[in-house]
């Protein structure tokens, strides 16, 4: 990663049964914030081989 990340707002809207499954895993995760949990799962689905 480069040494001067920028961070940038955005807001999307998802709909309430992703949010749900999102706030399942960011308690059995033990994650603090929704948005960690969304960050964490991206860059997951991102790793992931095709």
């Amino acid at each position: 990663m480069h040494e001067k990340q920028k961070n940038h707002a955005q807001f999307v809207r998802l709909p309430t049964d992703i949010l749900k499954m999102i706030d399942k895993y960011k308690e059995t995760k033990g994650i603090s914030s929704r948005n960690e949990a969304i960050l964490e799962l991206i860059k997951k689905g991102l790793n992931k081989p095709d």
